[in-house]
């Protein structure tokens, strides 16, 4: 399972994503579809737990969100355990110290340039043949 990170603002790509990861052939988890009743802390941690590709949408509504980079450091706590990262960059922001920290070391996969479809399918080719 890959969980999406994303800034609320962002819901639309974060959407794109997991309906073409979907298509794919990957299960992909996100709050706007996955969240049921009850604690939502409690239900994005057990999907950070359950995933094994944690996919983070780079913007500058993400570099803002105090959830997103919550998500993150959940995220690469689990990196010893196996857990891949995909920041997927979607705008020109510079990523603040807290991003570059966690991040730094990941292959960044860049969605700027349009049509973004284009740019997402690229992305999920990619990750296709890094899980294999």
């Amino acid at each position: 399972m890959f969980f999406i990170s994303y800034s609320f603002k962002d819901q639309e790509i974060a959407n794109k994503i997991a309906d073409n990861l979907m298509r794919a052939g990957f299960q992909a988890w996100i709050a706007t579809k996955d969240i049921k009743e009850g604690s939502y802390a409690k239900q994005i941690m057990q999907a950070i737990r359950d995933a094994k590709l944690f996919l983070v949408v780079i913007s500058k509504n993400s570099i803002s969100s105090e959830q997103v980079k919550n998500e993150i450091d959940r995220a690469f706590n689990r990196v010893k355990d196996g857990m891949l990262i995909v920041p997927f960059i979607i705008d020109d922001t510079e990523m603040d110290d807290e991003c570059q920290y966690y991040l730094c070391r990941q292959e960044m996969f860049y969605g700027k340039k349009p049509p973004m479809d284009d740019r997402i399918y690229e992305l999920i080719m990619r990750i296709k043949d890094v899980l294999e």
